[in-house]
């Protein structure tokens, strides 16, 4: 009733085609950023996407796993400039890891609205610390899910039908990587309807 009395007919008809179901996660496929592409998972089954291998090495060897995704989150974020690149272009930038660094920075005295757009510019302590502390929460939410499942209440996996038959993931890659991790086979999601002729 809510959503028919407060909400304009037009956002209450987008909203219509969401619909949430239980897929198999091999019919999931990585977002087709051209990032995720030069990265080896564009368009790909979430088994391509490196964290899932992460959170697999963290099930024989805490350290490993978490040293491997550090190391790889490092790379993407310094190295191949992915920090400087927005996250809705398949970047870092205003993603969980930069909310992380900043947060690292702000703990060290720095103050949030004199830190630069571009974190990659600040001192490589302070960006390695906060992809520690991003990495420790995916662990933390890995630990979690291993031992009480997945509480879909804390967020579902979100994708759309693309033109290419499949389903992409728009936001949940890393949720979908964990319970690959621990051989789940299926999952719930919400699906939205095609994001267009590119989709």
């Amino acid at each position: 009733m809510f959503l028919k009395s407060v909400v304009p007919i037009s956002i209450r008809e987008a909203l219509a085609p969401w619909r949430r179901r239980v897929v198999r996660i091999d019919q999931l496929v990585c977002a087709r950023f051209p990032q995720h592409f030069v990265l080896g998972y564009g368009g790909r089954s979430i088994d391509h996407f490196p964290p899932r291998s992460f959170f697999a090495q963290e099930l024989d060897s805490a350290t490993a796993g978490v040293r491997a995704f550090e190391c790889w989150l490092i790379r993407r974020f310094m190295d191949r400039g992915e920090g400087r690149m927005p996250k809705i272009e398949g970047g870092m930038m205003g993603g969980s890891t930069s909310v992380a660094i900043r947060a690292v920075a702000a703990e060290l005295g720095m103050e949030r609205s004199k830190l630069p757009d571009d974190l990659t510019t600040l001192d490589q302590r302070i960006i390695r610390s906060g992809i520690a502390l991003r990495v420790a929460q995916y662990f933390d939410v890995f630990a979690n899910i291993r031992i009480h499942g997945y509480d879909y209440r804390k967020g579902y996996v979100h994708c759309f039908q693309s033109n290419h038959g499949d389903l992409e993931i728009t936001g949940g890659h890393h949720r979908l990587a964990m319970l690959r991790a621990i051989g789940a086979k299926e999952t719930r999601v919400i699906v939205y309807p095609s994001l267009g002729p590119h989709s």
